[in-house]
Formats: structure tokens, C-alpha cells, sequence
């Protein structure tokens, strides 16, 4: 607390009459002359006693609320100044009250008091709120790594039949993840398109294995039942209210778009192609460049790198391909620590 301002001088008069030691305060001069004249017969010595008696222990008291006071704890110096000079309300001095000072010093203390408890109220629902909190975003926590846990394992299940499938879906959206910090997405974003970019294949559940699987490279027929896995896909995430899964929809659908508007399943292009959709195709070409499949042994990662820098502004986006580049060398390290992995929920 602070003691109260606008009585600076009031406070140096009150505090310089006393020793503040409590059990050591004296009363100033003043009250010892206020007394005096009280001594003149037997029958006022007996009520002077009293009196002194009352001033003693009020005087005490004020020894240990002068100590308050001088530490900040207390607002009532100024109000304990006024009294002890005999100033009344209408501005008239009258000899000290010390019933008035005792209620004072009351006062004060109940205040005090008053304001302790309420301290520690808020403290201790203080800490009840802070504890609630903790609960809270621990149990968001969990929900959101079962629920992320979830995804991943129904996208394993759509592409079970690929050896490969765990670490293609971690490398890949680690890849898009990356060239979406560096293109300067806001974090919550970029984490949107680590955990969505996994399910831009979840579509290949209806396509035939025969195809899925065929060593060599498809026919005609064959090759327009197998881009409808992106309408498959964006059919078994459409309507949802998750933020999360409507991203996942927009890449299960257009990441196999082109730039120039050559892609599939809609022919659209540039800006229309939606962005994530854009980042998550160059992350998953790559990719698909480096790994070994069932039509195709894996090309060195020069080679790749050459391919994808060849279709920037026809198949890729410019942007996202010169942030691409601008961390090749994390690509590269993702590459590594991820060439076999076992399932595992990522991370940014």
C-alpha cells in the first residue's frame, strides 16, 4: 500500500516525535503539556492516571502503525497527523482525542486486514486458473495427437500397399512444411500443411491395385482411372468443419494441377490452384523422383533437383520453387534422416 500523499509534512511531524521501536515509543512534548494542567487536585490525578493509562497503550499502538506507515503498508499517516494536532473536520483545533485515534488505528488495521484476505483470494484463485489452464491445453494437446494420430494411420491404411508409404508421407509433408516457413506462412499455417499434406493421396483407397501396383507404365485407360484418386480424395474429406481437413481437401484435389493449367483433374492454373495444393505438388514430385516405385527405380538427387528446376513456371509455381531452392540443403537433410522410417507423429 501507499501512504497517503498530500500530507508530506504532516507524516515528518508525526514520525519525528517517536522512538519506532514498538514498546519504545514515547509521546511527544505537546501531550505531556496537554496533561499537565490536568494535576490539581487528587480527584484529577486519579482521572489524569486513566488517562495516561489509555495514552499508553494507544500510544503503542501508534508505535507499530508508525512503522507501518514509514514501510508503505499503511494509508493513514496523514488522518493520524490531523488527530494528534486536534484538527477537526471544520478545520478547528481542539486538545488531541485519543478515543479518535484508537478508532483510527482501527480502522487502518481492519483495512489492512481486509485487503490481506482479498490478496490471498485472488492468489489462490489465482492459481486455480492457472492450473485449470495447464489442464485444459494438456487435454487439447492429447486430443489433437489422437486425432492427428488418426489421420495418419487411415492414410497408411489408404496407400498400405506401398512399401514405402510411412516415410514418403513424413518426408513429404516435412518438405512442404519447410518450403512454407520459407516462404514466409504464418507458423500456424505452415503447421496446417505439415499435417494435411500427408492426405493428398487418400484417394488411391479406390483405385485398383492392379494399377496401384503394375510394374510398368500405365495405358490410357488405365492412367484416367488413376487420376481419379484426387476426386476420390476431395470426396472423402469434403464437408468437413476442420480447418485442418478442408486444406487436406483443397491438396487431395489440386495437387496434381499445373502452372500453366495442363494438370488434372480440372485444367485450372496459376493463383486459382490453391496454395497449398501448389507447395504440397512440388514437395511430393520431388519425392516421387527420389524413391523407388514399381515403374521406376529412384533418380539421383541431381537429377531431381534438375527436373523440378526445369518445370519451374510450367508445372510449378515460380515462387514456391525458388523457396524450394532457398533450403535445399534442409531438403536434402530431411531426405536423409527420413529414407526409412517407421510410423511416428511429426512435428514442427
Amino acid at each position: 500500500m501507499i501512504i497517503g500523499g498530500g500530507r508530506g509534512r504532516s507524516k515528518q511531524r508525526l514520525i519525528a516525535g517517536f522512538v519506532l521501536r514498538p514498546g519504545h515509543l514515547k509521546p511527544p512534548g505537546r501531550a505531556d503539556r496537554d496533561l499537565s494542567h490536568m494535576r490539581s487536585s487528587p480527584k484529577q490525578d486519579a482521572a489524569n492516571h486513566i488517562i495516561a493509562d489509555d495514552a499508553g497503550k494507544i500510544w503503542e499502538k501508534l508505535s507499530i502503525l508508525a512503522h507501518k506507515a514509514v514501510r508503505g503498508e499503511l494509508d493513514a499517516t496523514g488522518e493520524i497527523a490531523d488527530i494528534l494536532r486536534g484538527r477537526q473536520a471544520d478545520g478547528s483545533v481542539e486538545a488531541p482525542c485519543f478515543s479518535d485515534l484508537a478508532d483510527v488505528i482501527s480502522k487502518a488495521a481492519e483495512r489492512e486486514k481486509n485487503l490481506v484476505r482479498r490478496i490471498m483470494l485472488l492468489e489462490k484463485e489465482n492459481r486455480r486458473l492457472i492450473d485449470s489452464g495447464a489442464r485444459l491445453a494438456q487435454a487439447i494437446q492429447q486430443a489433437k495427437g489422437a486425432t492427428l494420430e488418426t489421420i495418419y494411420r487411415l492414410v497408411l491404411a489408404a496407400e498400405y500397399k506401398d512399401e514405402d508409404t510411412s516415410s514418403h508421407i513424413q518426408r513429404m509433408s516435412l518438405y512442404s512444411a519447410a518450403v512454407a516457413r520459407a516462404m514466409g506462412l504464418p507458423e500456424p499455417e505452415v503447421e496446417q500443411i505439415l499435417y494435411a499434406s500427408p492426405m493428398h493421396d487418400v484417394g488411391k483407397i479406390g483405385i485398383p491395385d492392379w494399377i496401384l501396383l503394375k510394374p510398368g507404365k500405365l495405358d490410357d485407360g488405365e492412367w484416367e482411372i488413376m487420376k481419379t484418386h484426387t476426386t476420390i480424395g476431395a470426396g472423402i474429406l469434403e464437408n468437413s468443419t476442420s480447418d485442418l481437413i478442408c486444406m487436406a481437401e483443397d491438396i487431395a484435389l489440386a495437387h496434381h494441377e499445373r502452372w500453366d493449367g495442363r494438370g488434372y483433374p480440372y485444367g485450372i492454373s496459376g493463383s486459382e490452384i490453391p496454395l497449398s495444393a501448389r507447395i504440397t505438388s512440388v514437395a511430393d514430385v520431388f519425392d516421387a523422383l527420389t524413391s523407388k516405385r514399381p515403374y521406376k527405380e529412384a533418380f539421383p538427387e541431381e537429377k531431381a533437383f534438375g527436373i523440378i528446376r526445369e518445370e519451374r513456371g510450367s508445372q510449378f509455381d515460380p515462387t514456391v520453387v525458388d523457396a524450394f531452392f532457398s533450403i535445399q540443403d534442409k531438403i536434402i537433410e530431411i531426405k536423409k534422416e527420413h529414407r526409412y522410417t517407421d510410423f511416428k507423429l511429426l512435428s514442427l
